[in-house]
């Protein structure tokens, strides 16, 4: 199991660095606020990852577009629409390749978990900020990957993309 720490800028626009616990690997997140925000993710200068947040044909629903550098499509995030949710609390799903995961929230977005079709959980989040940070909207998340069935890093994006959509 593999662990990383992912903290939700308070501004969305800041540069931000989320930290490998394992290996200390560091993956920094450039955001550039625009029509059509978008997001880099590096690895000290390599560039892993680009994102861009895009409407979809529903009013109000967005998704979250993850590809590599050459512009081959990796993963896409979106926001379940309120009559197909099985709770009240924020839910998306994810379609990488051929596989659709299911992301849910629990109350307060206290923690969220990322299950199969089959409800095994692949990905698991806690949140860890004080009270003190949250009431700055400053939140830290302790993220436990469960399964390796794609890099760490596109995890750290995944997880970048389902805040983002926040």
């Amino acid at each position: 199991m593999n662990t990383f720490y992912y903290t939700s800028p308070i501004l969305g626009f800041l540069r931000q660095h989320i930290r490998n616990e394992e290996n200390g690997k560091i993956v920094t997140v450039q955001t550039k606020i625009r029509f059509r925000p978008s997001y880099k993710f590096y690895r000290s200068s390599e560039l892993l990852y680009r994102a861009t947040i895009r409407n979809t044909a529903i009013p109000k629903k967005f998704q979250f577009d993850i590809t590599d550098p050459h512009e081959n499509h990796l993963a896409t995030i979106r926001n379940i629409p309120i009559t197909k949710k099985s709770t009240v609390f924020s839910e998306y799903s994810l379609a990488m390749k051929n596989d659709v995961l299911h992301i849910k929230f629990a109350m307060a977005h206290k923690s969220f978990t990322i299950q199969d079709s089959d409800q095994r959980v692949i990905v698991q989040g806690s949140l860890v900020s004080s009270l003190l940070s949250k009431l700055i909207n400053y939140k830290k998340y302790k993220v436990d990957i469960h399964e390796n069935i794609i890099p760490n890093e596109l995890w750290m994006a995944i997880v970048t993309g389902i805040f983002a959509l926040e």
